[in-house]
């Protein structure tokens, strides 16, 4: 803890006009952010991200809220949380992903990873609305989806701008019901898919 208050009082406030970009855990985040003024911080990469301890921080209540609202434009989370104990993984896709994704105005860069092995939750659209994952401003996106449907999904028109696409499922849902907007992608350029079927 001395470590990290003398990171934050005496290192930050020498360099913070330099910094565009912070890799921080939950738990230091809200002080390594608060220390001083980054006025070219743009790119956070968030190691051990968990719905429950550091969603607060995409809220209008935080203290950060101007730093995800306003600043930053590229957003890494090392997703901690675990498929198997986070309930419906719609429910995850609407109160954290889609939370996100609003959230975060400027937002062109989202990439969501696990720590381990282990899946971390991913994307479902599975009885949501068609507006639930949406962005103007998106370019990039990594993640992964439950099904191949879901893939379809995202490339239906919801995320006009997006130009690198790079996204793992985990299976192809052959009776599947949904319909799926034609309106595409127009700026897609790169295109990745990976599956674990």
């Amino acid at each position: 803890d001395s470590m990290l208050g003398r990171f934050c009082n005496y290192i930050l406030p020498r360099i913070h006009y330099n910094v565009k970009r912070l890799i921080v855990e939950p738990a230091s985040m809200e002080r390594i952010l608060l220390a001083t003024s980054y006025p070219n911080l743009t790119e956070l990469k968030i190691f051990n991200f968990q719905r429950d301890s550091s969603l607060h921080y995409f809220t209008d209540d935080s203290s950060l809220q101007h730093f995800f609202k306003q600043q930053i434009k590229k957003l890494d989370l090392v997703n901690k949380d675990y498929d198997y104990a986070v309930g419906s993984m719609e429910d995850y896709t609407k109160r954290v992903y889609a939370h996100i994704l609003t959230y975060l105005e400027n937002l062109e860069h989202l990439n969501v990873v696990g720590t381990s092995n282990i899946a971390y939750p991913y994307l479902s659209f599975r009885y949501l609305p068609s507006n639930t994952f949406s962005s103007l401003t998106l370019t990039y996106l990594c993640i992964s989806v439950k099904t191949f449907n879901d893939c379809l999904c995202l490339l239906d028109g919801r995320l006009k701008q997006l130009t690198t696409f790079i996204v793992e499922f985990y299976y192809i849902d052959r009776n599947s019901s949904m319909v799926h907007n034609s309106v595409g992608v127009p700026y897609l350029v790169n295109i990745f898919v990976r599956t674990k079927c």
